[in-house]
């Protein structure tokens, strides 16, 4: 069992995410594609935490946000949000369990929360063509379990794995 605890800082999701990887790889939890299945999974509900959540960003601000994030830059709406206050006083808390048979990975921030009524769902036909929470739908479709608490502010992520073997195990 891990607990992390991070700040308003985008630059934190990569170097958090590569080290579960690590981690998984480690225990020979799941296979090259599964563990990048994970990482797209964490980097998403982290991103979620941070832009929608903690710093409550509109959806125009937070889409804005991502694609200066994907060019290396940090928006000046993430700027301004992480140095004002409440949302500076805020973190994303993230708690991972690992074993050999499950990866839990549980993803709170402190900001409002949102209607997880409107949460996409696995495999669901209605979402594949929206972009509109796309990132979401690949978290459902490549986790095992996605769960939400009441008000929209924790998620729960699960993958179950098989234990890969190595080279010299029979």
């Amino acid at each position: 069992h891990y607990t992390f605890q991070l700040d308003n800082d985008p630059a934190l999701i990569a170097p958090l995410v590569d080290l579960i990887q690590q981690m998984l790889t480690g225990i020979r939890f799941c296979d090259s594609t599964e563990r990048m299945h994970v990482g797209v999974a964490l980097e998403e509900t982290l991103l979620n935490a941070l832009l929608h959540g903690n710093l409550e960003l509109s959806k125009e601000d937070a889409d804005e946000a991502r694609k200066l994030l994907r060019q290396g830059i940090v928006a000046e709406c993430i700027r301004q949000r992480a140095s004002a206050s409440p949302y500076r006083e805020r973190c994303t808390r993230v708690d991972v369990d690992l074993t050999f048979d499950a990866a839990i990975f549980k993803i709170c921030d402190q900001g409002p929360g949102f209607d997880i009524s409107h949460a996409p769902r696995k495999r669901d036909p209605s979402t594949l063509g929206k972009d509109e929470g796309r990132g979401m739908v690949l978290v459902h479709n490549f986790m095992d379990e996605v769960e939400y608490n009441a008000s929209g502010n924790e998620i729960t992520l699960i993958m179950r794995g098989i234990r890969q073997s190595s080279p010299n195990e029979d």
